[in-house]
């Protein structure tokens, strides 16, 4: 997706170049009105560009955010499966601890026997 904006864009400012050189060979103005006209057309470009580029860094802010709101959602999830994964692990070990204790004083009582 960037290489195709990149490519549009270069096409774009081929196009800008070709087209103000044409209009500079076929003017039929004086130079000091073409050059007026070339620097009003020139602060409109970039403050076009300027705009777009703007336009792209709050794009791709709004993108990192989401994604960062993703990723801390995405965090907590897990951080709640493994806890809840933990007190699983941990039950069951308390019930062969129960077991074993029980299998272990009930062979202490037969052996006593």
């Amino acid at each position: 997706m960037a290489q195709n904006g990149r490519k549009e864009f270069a096409a774009l400012m081929a196009g800008v170049g070709v087209g103000a050189v044409l209009g500079l060979c076929f003017a039929s103005q004086p130079g000091a009105t073409t050059r007026r006209q070339i620097a009003s057309k020139t602060r409109e470009i970039k403050d076009s560009i300027g705009g777009a580029v703007a336009d792209a860094v709050d794009s791709v802010s709004d993108a990192v955010g989401g994604i960062r709101e993703q990723m801390s959602e995405t965090v907590h999830v897990v951080r709640g499966q493994m806890t809840s994964n933990l007190e699983t692990a941990r039950e069951r070990i308390q019930q062969a601890l129960r077991a074993g204790r029980r299998v272990y004083r009930q062979e202490l009582s037969n052996l006593r026997r």
